[in-house]
């Protein structure tokens, strides 16, 4: 069914816009549990968002599909390895480790997978799942370690685990006609698929839409009352499951869909249609609005309003670096961080909006990362060093998303982060 959000009915049309992906083969599997004595330490984690271009950059979709098991479906893009006119396999190690909650010691259950691909990568990824041990997992923290086992570069990603009800962000899954697993962040308009839930069977779910138009994070320095997240929706219609799968969908508008199945509570599953493919920069229209924190509140009046935003954006760099090659060396770097941002730090906004998103652009990757229950720290330069800088984000609760973070701003930034946006600028 095509889903327009301004109207409560729906239109048949043919399936549209599968994505192929190649299936992996697991070639060896280790499981183990692990339990400690609780600690309610902290971890301190190293160059985490420190990405290179050989860092794997997987999408995941958590799917509990019974009271303690979670399945985690995981799509790596890769590319390809060649000696001569020869592609060489590719293998990766994912480790899975489950804590009692963020900054805990305490691990609930372990486990470490290798697989590879053993036909061509189509579409420049390869897909799979692994399984997990998780008890009850209301609480529980995640962390997903990938690694390439040819130049040994990782990504770790990590999060944390809803209740089991109502349900919400992991008792759902999408999948094309094909039967292969859809990332709810990065639909597009396009897309035709299908809902499964482990805990919906047949019931009518309510989907509220949002058109999702925040503006970007403040300055650091900027403090006072941040603004309430509006639950207030642009539109509301229905679904039909049955059996625990959904009819056949597509989402014409870009913006949030958030589905509901207790309207008593504001707990849900969230998906994500955006016009352009995602976390990419890749349309001139892109361009502009990540200039905002590095720009006047005229030189941005200016880039918006003007006909042509790519040659906007790339004569604001020009006039900048004052020379070609090293506007062309900025523009690179800056949009690179606006990419990772989106990759690393989307909630329920584009990632380079966020909190996090902000300073990871203006700053680049912290030295440190100090995580506990509450958020997370980030530290620039060797700490306690009265030259170091430390931005701490707290973990705010809403219904959307696990991964939102708000930056406890305060006045102190305000010179720092001058001098930061100036070295950007000349």
């Amino acid at each position: 069914m095509i889903i327009d959000p301004s109207k409560s009915y729906f239109t048949p049309r043919a399936l549209t816009g599968v994505i192929l992906l190649v299936g992996v083969t697991i070639l060896a599997l280790c499981l183990s549990g692990c339990r400690t004595a609780r600690h309610a330490g902290i971890h301190t984690l190293q160059y985490q968002y420190h990405l290179t271009e050989l860092t794997p950059l997987p999408y995941y979709t958590l799917f509990q599909f019974t009271d303690d098991s979670l399945r985690v479906w995981f799509e790596v893009p890769v590319k390809p390895i060649k000696e001569g006119d020869e592609e060489q396999p590719q293998g990766f190690l994912l480790r899975m480790d489950l804590y009692e909650h963020a900054g805990s010691k305490t691990i609930i259950d372990s486990a470490s997978w290798f697989f590879a691909a053993d036909t061509p990568v189509h579409r420049g990824s390869i897909t799979g799942y692994a399984d997990i041990f998780t008890g009850e997992p209301e609480g529980r923290h995640l962390r997903l370690v990938l690694t390439h086992l040819q130049h040994t570069s990782s990504f770790s990603w990590e999060t944390r685990l809803p209740s089991s009800w109502p349900p919400s962000t992991t008792h759902f899954r999408l999948k094309d006609d094909n039967g292969h697993m859809l990332h709810p962040g990065t639909l597009t308009p396009d897309h035709t698929f299908s809902m499964e839930s482990s805990l919906v069977t047949t019931q009518t779910v309510q989907v509220r839409y949002y058109r999702n138009q925040h503006p970007p994070a403040l300055p650091p320095f900027v403090t006072g009352v941040p603004g309430q997240l509006s639950y207030q929706a642009d539109s509301i219609f229905s679904i039909q499951f049955r059996e625990g799968e959904s009819e056949t969908l597509q989402f014409t508008k870009p913006g949030m869909y958030h589905l509901i199945t207790d309207t008593t509570s504001r707990t849900g599953f969230t998906m994500f249609v955006r016009a352009y493919p995602f976390p990419r920069i890749e349309h001139p229209s892109q361009m502009v609005a990540p200039l905002r924190y590095i720009t006047t509140d005229r030189e941005f009046k200016g880039l918006v309003q003007a006909a042509d935003p790519q040659q906007a954006a790339e004569a604001f760099w020009l006039e900048k670096a004052g020379n070609a090659m090293r506007a062309t060396r900025l523009l690179r770097e800056y949009y690179r961080r606006v990419e990772r941002a989106n990759f690393l730090f989307s909630s329920y906004t584009d990632g380079w909006k966020t909190d996090r998103g902000m300073v990871y652009i203006v700053y680049g990757p912290p030295t440190t990362i100090t995580r506990t229950e509450r958020g997370e720290v980030w530290t620039y330069g060797e700490s306690p060093h009265l030259l170091s800088l430390s931005f701490p984000f707290v973990r705010m609760t809403n219904p959307f998303t696990h991964h939102d973070y708000m930056l406890e701003r305060s006045t102190t930034y305000k010179t720092g982060w001058h001098q930061r946006v100036s070295s950007w600028r000349r």
